[in-house]
């Protein structure tokens, strides 16, 4: 288990301080280290529990071997070693982690990729040559990824908390709340408890690019 979060949209002072707020309330989720990446228009942020290849070299955010595509990824590609001998020689790969594999996969495949995968996971993929990031989740929702659209940013985070501590509008969401009062409807549809907070469904990822979705 680990944690990610993310701004993007800006990167300013103010948002510096906003994610370390938010990779903080994360500690939980990945005690052994914690780092911040900033981009050109990102700030992206990773909590670590190390569990495959312990080497620093395997420290998110992981850039590609081109340094055109940025992964964050929280969970476990449990068909990895397959996936990495079927790719063979088209990436030159220096860990012997799932997340390298993934961030090869989706370099050469792009989210064609995720029919391939066989696992657990909720991940934030970059591609800098379209300038493009992909939010995505698991086809069980085993891996949760929340989100929030300012008017200048989205902010995303493994947990509401993380996105909470980021000083957005966490205005009360009464139909959800009645939803799981009544029914017992919990996590079932992209809203939560929250009006400003949403969540990746399972199965599905949403796109951002040019700040549309």
């Amino acid at each position: 288990m680990c944690g990610i979060a993310g701004i993007i949209g800006q990167v300013n002072n103010n948002n510096y301080i906003l994610i370390k707020n938010m990779i903080s309330s994360l500690y939980h989720r990945g005690p052994d280290k914690i780092r911040v990446l900033e981009t050109s228009d990102s700030l992206l942020a990773f909590s670590r529990l190390k569990i495959i290849d312990f080497d620093d070299r395997s420290m998110q955010p992981m850039i590609s071997d081109d340094k055109k595509h940025i992964l964050l990824f929280n969970g476990e590609i449990y068909n990895y070693k397959e996936l990495k001998k079927n790719i063979g020689k088209k990436y030159p790969f220096k860990t012997s982690s799932d997340t390298e594999v993934l961030l090869a996969m989706l370099k050469l495949y792009g989210m064609s990729a995720l029919k391939y995968l066989n696992g657990m996971f909720a991940f934030c993929y970059h591609n800098l040559r379209e300038n493009s990031y992909v939010l995505a989740r698991d086809r069980f929702g085993q891996k949760p990824l929340y989100y929030s659209i300012s008017k200048n940013s989205l902010h995303f985070a493994s947990e509401i908390k993380s996105l909470i501590s980021s000083n957005l509008d966490v205005s009360a969401d009464f139909n959800s709340i009645s939803e799981y009062l009544h029914k017992g409807n919990l996590d079932f549809t992209k809203h939560t408890w929250f009006k400003n907070i949403k969540q990746i469904e399972a199965g599905q990822y949403i796109k951002i690019k040019s700040n549309k979705i």
